[in-house]
């Protein structure tokens, strides 16, 4: 997430609370290992556990109708994109792509839609495409998708190592680690600590450094409430956890989703309004 300013003063607050501002690792406690089997071993059995990279990819676009809650105030004030502290949407996107439009469904907001194509941000006027910054639009729906469909973009990273197991209440993980070009931390590429549960294969917590923000934060995503969706197997809830490793403590964002659906029949002129216009992330 990028910085607005209006939250400079509680960023460093906050930065002054932790002690410090240098680059977060993640993996600096994570025993880790250049196992190139093992690691495809689990790729492969997570894309499969989901429904399989093929059938995903396969896929012209996928809605969520689902809820975004925000409970802790000062989370609220610093990332919340939205004015209130809980509205209804529905996500649009095309898989694997950075093309994704929201509608909100409830609230002071209701009707507003806003979109992204190839991270260049706008908004629906009069059925018109108005495109115009959007620092947090930018952020939070390119992000919001790929909480979503993270299991099949797993092998769009290239820097890996297994982290071995762990146990969290009472279930037992493999760890792995991902992130681009090198583990090390760097200030421009995020690192990611997938935490897989050995039983389903399913990723149940995911651990992250988030580099929009700055040098120090990192988050641990939950993911709960799997459900059969056709051919895939989706999580129903995700829950975030700021400044936290997994288990998590303290919730600082609910995504609740109601209903998925695929392959919307839309033209492709509803994601790319300006089929001209691009921006390189």
């Amino acid at each position: 997430m990028r910085f607005r300013p209006h939250s400079l003063s509680l960023i460093i607050l906050l930065c002054m609370s932790l002690g410090s501002c240098k680059l977060a690792d993640i993996y600096s406690d994570v025993p880790s290992s250049k196992d190139d089997q093992k690691i495809e071993e689990l790729i492969t059995s997570i894309e499969e556990t989901y429904g399989g990279w093929e059938n995903w990819n396969a896929l012209t676009s996928v809605r969520v109708k689902g809820s975004d809650e925000w409970p802790t105030w000062h989370w609220r004030l610093l990332v919340n994109p939205w004015k209130e502290r809980k509205v209804d949407f529905q996500l649009d996107w095309q898989p694997l792509k950075d093309n994704v439009r929201i509608e909100l469904l409830s609230g002071k907001q209701s009707g507003e839609i806003h979109g992204v194509q190839q991270w260049v941000t706008y908004e629906i006027a009069d059925d018109s495409a108005i495109f115009k910054k959007n620092r947090a639009i930018e952020f939070h729906l390119p992000t919001q998708v790929y909480f979503y469909e993270f299991p099949f973009r797993i092998r769009e990273a290239n820097a890996f190592a297994y982290g071995g197991t762990t146990e969290i209440e009472g279930k037992i993980y493999d760890r792995m680690m991902m992130s681009w070009n090198t583990l090390d931390p760097q200030r421009e590429l995020d690192q990611y600590l997938l935490f897989i549960n050995q039983e389903t294969s399913q990723v149940e917590y995911l651990q992250f450094t988030v580099r929009d923000q700055g040098k120090f934060p990192t988050a641990t995503a939950h993911y709960t409430d799997f459900r059969k969706v056709g051919d895939f197997t989706l999580p129903h809830t995700v829950t975030l956890f700021f400044q936290n490793e997994p288990p998590g403590k303290s919730i600082g964002h609910i995504l609740s989703v109601e209903s998925y659906e695929f392959n919307l029949g839309v033209p492709e002129s509803y994601f790319l309004p300006d089929a001209t216009l691009s921006e390189a992330k």
